[in-house]
């Protein structure tokens, strides 16, 4: 009857319904017998990956890589602990070399520039004293100055070895102050020679013609004018050029010796208790003897570099 089938899905949907749950459960059948299916092959494989031969062969894989793997460790452990000892015997041969450097200036200080330096200060103030005397009418107008002119010569001094230059820049690790500090002395070298060259030269000419000199020699000699004020500081400039570019050379050598010794520790540290001595120069009794220039007339330059490490 009509009324009775008033609820009732059409019979079209009611089709369609039956048939997607139909589709699910044999779905649902499917996968559960290809489960089942898959069991013994799944489980042989786990049988075949517990069994002693794949236990085996991965074992000899694993011991394969970890003693490859440890091998090239210790193989390049130990040429990092080559590289740093051979690096501390060249850094010592460098020490050494900018050592006798630094001993070569120590030694034409003592025994040449630092008589020079005295004598002409004192001998061109005592100059100064007397112009001043007889200026105020306390000598005589007609009394002369006397005073013994230093006409010796100084030989120029030796370039740092090549093979100082190739263990900086190349061989040691020491930093950007070392080679600063290797560049600056051989420059400063140069200019010392320069130097000790120009006064040598004029020392030459005044010896072979005397006459031109005269009177003259004490103007000549200190760079005091003349009547019309014309004034020839060669000879002052070149003194005091040698004086001052030897203490550079003095300074700078000292310090390359210093930083180099540094690095040197440095590796001995890395490298622990069989390491290298590392040689470090004594410069006591060049302190003893009044030697070593002052640390502050180079502030200015040691503070534009920051030593190896300090990062």
């Amino acid at each position: 009857m009509p009324g009775y089938f008033r609820n009732e899905l059409p019979s079209d949907k009611l089709q369609t319904k039956v048939a997607a749950a139909t589709g699910c459960k044999c779905m649902e059948s499917f996968l559960l017998e290809f489960g089942e299916a898959l069991k013994p092959v799944l489980g042989s494989v786990w049988l075949v990956l517990k069994s002693q031969v794949a236990l085996t062969l991965g074992g000899t894989f694993f011991a394969a890589f970890a003693g490859a793997y440890g091998a090239h460790t210790i193989t390049e452990r130990h040429k990092r602990r080559q590289e740093w000892q051979r690096e501390i015997r060249i850094t010592n041969a460098a020490i050494m070399i900018s050592f006798e450097i630094c001993n070569s200036f120590l030694s034409l200080k003592k025994h040449h520039v630092k008589d020079l330096e005295f004598q002409y200060n004192r001998d061109k103030n005592s100059l100064v004293e007397f112009q001043n005397r007889r200026r105020n009418g306390q000598i005589s107008p007609d009394t002369v100055f006397e005073f013994k002119a230093n006409f010796k010569s100084l030989n120029p001094t030796t370039k740092p070895d090549e093979m100082l230059v190739k263990q900086v820049f190349e061989q040691i690790s020491a930093g950007a102050r070392a080679y600063a500090l290797a560049n600056t002395l051989i420059r400063t070298i140069e200019s010392l020679n320069k130097s000790i060259a120009r006064r040598n030269d004029l020392i030459d000419t005044w010896k072979k013609s005397p006459e031109t000199l005269g009177s003259n020699l004490a103007r000549f000699y200190f760079g005091f004018p003349d009547s019309l004020g014309n004034v020839d500081q060669r000879y002052p400039d070149s003194v005091k050029a040698i004086c001052s570019l030897t203490d550079d050379c003095i300074f700078f050598s000292q310090l390359l010796c210093t930083d180099l010794a540094d690095n040197g520790e440095r590796l001995k540290k890395l490298l622990g208790k069989r390491a290298p001595n590392v040689k470090r120069p004594d410069f006591s009794k060049a302190v003893e003897e009044d030697l070593l220039p002052g640390p502050g007339h180079y502030e200015d330059w040691t503070r534009m570099f920051v030593k190896h490490g300090d990062l």
